[in-house]
């Protein structure tokens, strides 16, 4: 075979002397040719320029807790749109209106994703299609929670080389910041929500981030218990659990901790969105680091319980706090209205509203 420098290609290259050993062990010589092909044609038919699918690093001596089961997986999505890579210098000034591309106009880069519990997982697509940091990803590329994870972060570094990674070599799965936090200082990126809210959808995943063996016995027992995550992931530098967060999982967030946390958001962060304005925080992001507008950014890849309420135009869910009894997270509620005040800040600097992104949420 013949290797060009596609993603296809080098998921080919990468990959293709272990399915081959996979194939030799189990079959005869014929049987294996006969049984690998499909496979090898599968993977060139996948060559327009395709993507990784999924990120987690071949690691040496990390435990196996560390390392996220299930979190991560990339699948291929006909979005009708065409394979070519993203090219920054074809934007332009102006929107496409095919496309609904954008040229960047903020100065600084979207290079880590902070990627807290139950806070947009949605928002992997539109980070990943950012022309500055994935040049070689195909439009049609989706990013999922669901299916398996084939493929290597080494796969994925061919196609963003802008990326920053998490300190195990992970990307989307729920490590906190702290470990990176100097390396990606100025351009780490992060949604957040309201705290009773995100309580309240860890509470319908799952129990998401309970620490305790048994399942807690209300929501009110498992808020007590899970407060405070998000000023926890902006400060700690604890690895995911698995699917689990473990900064979420240690001991409540100190009163210095909260002001760090606060701090950090307009040190170390070069977008902060608010979940509550999905849609618009998309588009906001858009705007600031260019790319296009895909109807895969505003589609929710990660659905929380049954028990909660849709909007319209986003995916947000919203919960009955009645079952808190009037429990206040105060330390994830001081930092939301800290990023609230930066996400509207940052919408009246680069002239954002739902008025101006029609084209961005109508995209082919």
């Amino acid at each position: 075979l013949k290797f060009g420098s596609s993603c296809g290609n080098k998921v080919l290259k990468n990959n293709l002397p272990l399915w081959l050993a996979m194939c030799r062990a189990f079959v005869s010589p014929l049987a294996s040719l006969v049984m690998c092909l499909p496979l090898i044609l599968s993977t060139k038919l996948m060559d327009h320029d395709c993507a990784p699918h999924g990120f987690e690093s071949e690691l040496v001596g990390v435990e196996e807790e560390t390392v996220p089961v299930g979190v991560v997986s990339l699948m291929y999505a006909d979005a009708m749109i065409s394979d070519a890579p993203q090219d920054p210098d074809a934007l332009g000034g102006e929107i496409d209106s095919t496309g609904g591309a954008f040229p960047a106009l903020a100065s600084t880069k979207a290079r880590y994703w902070l990627h807290i519990t139950k806070c947009g997982t949605s928002f992997a697509n539109a980070f990943l299609h950012t022309p500055s940091t994935c040049p070689d990803l195909p439009m049609n590329f989706t990013w999922s929670v669901d299916g398996d994870n084939p493929f290597t972060v080494n796969v994925l570094m061919e196609c963003c080389p802008e990326l920053i990674l998490s300190a195990l070599g992970h990307f989307g799965p729920h490590d906190a910041l702290g470990s990176v936090s100097e390396k990606a200082r100025g351009s780490a990126v992060t949604m957040l929500r309201d705290a009773e809210q995100r309580i309240l959808s860890s509470f319908q995943d799952n129990y998401h981030d309970w620490p305790g063996i048994s399942p807690p016995r209300s929501e009110l027992e498992f808020a007590t218990a899970n407060a405070g995550c998000q000023v926890r992931m902006v400060v700690r530098s604890d690895a995911a659990r698995g699917d689990f967060a473990g900064a979420c999982m240690q001991d409540l967030p100190t009163e210095a901790e909260v002001a760090l946390a606060r701090t950090s958001l307009r040190r170390d962060f070069s977008f902060v969105g608010v979940l509550e304005e999905y849609d618009l925080s998309v588009c906001l992001f858009r705007v600031m680091f260019g790319g296009p507008c895909l109807p895969i950014m505003f589609s929710n890849v990660h659905k929380a319980g049954a028990a909660s309420t849709t909007y319209s135009n986003t995916s947000a869910t919203v919960y009955d706090t009645e079952v808190l009894h009037g429990f206040v997270d105060h330390a994830d509620r001081a930092l939301y209205d800290e990023g609230v005040q930066i996400f509207y800040e940052m919408l009246l600097q680069y002239n954002v509203s739902d008025e101006t992104c029609q084209s961005c949420y109508e995209s082919p």
